[in-house]
């Protein structure tokens, strides 16, 4: 697998949890209580490596929620887009070789 399909079958992953987490928070929202949210990393440290995203969901928060959602399923939609942009590669790679 290469360098771009395991980048983009950890995205999937990473959209497909976040994506639950999402479902799982407007299931049980506490409306009372108001959001806590981590600390946000520095931005003058970029990362070395590549770190799928991990945003936490606000509990009772609807609309964010559902912008975080649409987020997540337009994340999970373009790495699948990886792997049929790369299924196309292969495909018109064989034939030329055919």
């Amino acid at each position: 697998m290469g360098s771009a399909l395991a980048i983009a079958a950890s995205g999937l992953a990473s959209s497909a949890s976040w994506l639950d987490r999402i479902a799982s928070a407007v299931v049980t929202a506490d409306v009372n209580t108001p959001a806590q949210l981590p600390p946000q990393p520095s931005v003058n440290a970029p990362p070395t490596t590549y770190q799928p995203l991990s945003i936490p969901v606000p509990d009772g928060d609807l609309a964010t929620a559902m912008v975080d959602q649409s987020l997540a399923l337009a994340t999970y939609r373009a790495n699948a887009a990886v792997f049929r942009t790369d299924e196309a590669m292969n495909k018109a790679t064989f034939d030329m070789m055919v």
